[in-house]
Formats: structure tokens, sequence, C-alpha cells
């Protein structure tokens, strides 16, 4: 092994090491800062210690907006829809108002922002856009009472309180998220699947192939059910 090959290796090793960390002790506890992956790629293995020390978040609901007037909500079938942006996630809107599209269901479409976005005003903002323009593809008379809410946190469990806090009926997330959390973060999804004592049902976006993962098929929107999981 040439030296250059060797000091490569150290590099990617130490490089990795560190951005392994930020991952799987930060990443998914709610802090998706690209601060963090660059402070682990810097630092290396010295961060692991820095990852480990910061305190595990609490699911927090930011803010919780009714879009349309919700009354007496006994007997209302709700379904809580995960909001990120992503096309799976427009699919799952899309099927939950098919699921529960009449004036007697309410829809909660729910986002949730980087653990320290409390501090980041920017962040808060682009989720309150994305959801008002979501609630507003669900607008009109006749259709569910909608409302929107901003948590932060661990996604999965800042999801699964907020589905606890409005007696939801039923989870609507899409298979895979956006961004960074798709790929690096460990899916979402899955978790939800796993712990929620909730029926889940998985969205998948439009003309996705389907593979040995069960995405949903060429030129269709699949959305699987995923029944009773719990803790």
């Amino acid at each position: 092994m040439t030296t250059a090959l060797f000091v490569a290796l150290v590099i990617a090793v130490w490089v990795l090491s560190g951005v392994i960390a930020a991952v799987v002790l930060l990443g998914r506890q709610g802090y998706r800062d690209w601060h963090w992956y660059v402070l682990g790629a810097l630092l290396g293995p010295m961060f692991v210690p820095i990852a480990a020390e910061r305190p595990r978040t609490r699911p927090r609901t930011l803010e919780r907006t009714a879009h349309t007037p919700e009354g007496d909500l006994t007997g209302v079938r709700t379904a809580l829809v995960a909001v990120d942006g992503s096309a799976e996630s427009r699919q799952a809107i899309a099927d939950a108002s098919r699921l529960l599209g009449s004036a007697e269901s309410r829809i909660v479409l729910a986002t949730v922002v980087d653990a320290e976005s409390g501090k980041a005003k920017g962040d808060t903002d682009r989720a309150r856009a994305l959801l008002t323009e979501c609630a507003g593809d669900l607008g009109g008379n006749g259709g569910p009472a909608v409302v929107t809410e901003i948590g932060s946190g661990k996604p999965s469990a800042v999801l699964l309180q907020m589905a606890a806090d409005e007696n939801a009926d039923i989870i609507v997330i899409g298979r895979r998220g956006k961004g960074l959390s798709r790929r690096l973060l460990g899916s979402v999804a899955d978790e939800m699947v796993r712990r929620s004592p909730l029926p889940v049902l998985l969205a998948t976006a439009p003309n996705t192939v389907r593979d040995g993962g069960g995405d949903g098929a060429p030129g269709t929107a699949g959305s699987d059910p995923a029944g009773d999981k719990g803790v």
C-alpha cells in the first residue's frame, strides 16, 4: 500500500466515522441541520462523544391551525398525514382525501422540523407555507375538516404523539422521505409501522417502479396498508 493510498484511507475512515455518528446519534433524534454533518466530518471519531452528549429531544408541537371549523368531533374519523413536500407525501394526502373525503371526516396535515428549529424562524415559516399550500388543495365545500400542525423532534415520535393528541384513526405517510432522510436517516415510515398502535398506510408516488420492497407499479400510485403494529 502506497503512502498516498494509506493517507486517503485514514481520511476516509475519519470522515465516515464522524458522519455516521451525526446520522445515528443526532439525525434520528431530530437534529438534521447540515452543520452537524460538516462538524462530524471534520472532527471524525472525536465527534462521537459530542453527539452522544446531545440531549434526546422530546416531541413538541410548535403550531396548530384549524383551517376549517372543527365543531363537535364525536364520531368524526381522523387521518394524520405526514407532509414533507416529497412526491410520496403528496400521494399520502391524496390517499387520505380519497379515504376520508367527506364532511364527517378530518385530515390533520403534520410536518416535523429540525429539533432546534425553535431557534430558526425560517424553518418554521417554510413548514407553515408548505402545510398551507397542502391544506388549500384539500379545501372545498363538503370536504373534510383540515388541521395543520408543525412539530419538532424525532420525526416518528412527534408524529405518533400528534396522532394520539388528535385521536387519529389512521396514519398516512409516504414510503420514502425527502432529501437526506431518504438515504441516511433511516426510514421514518418503517419505524412508524413498527411502533404505531394505529393502522399505517404507506403511500408511494406515482410512476414508481415496484421492486422487491413493494413500491408502486409503473404508472400507478401504489399505497400499502400496514396493519395495527404495536410498540
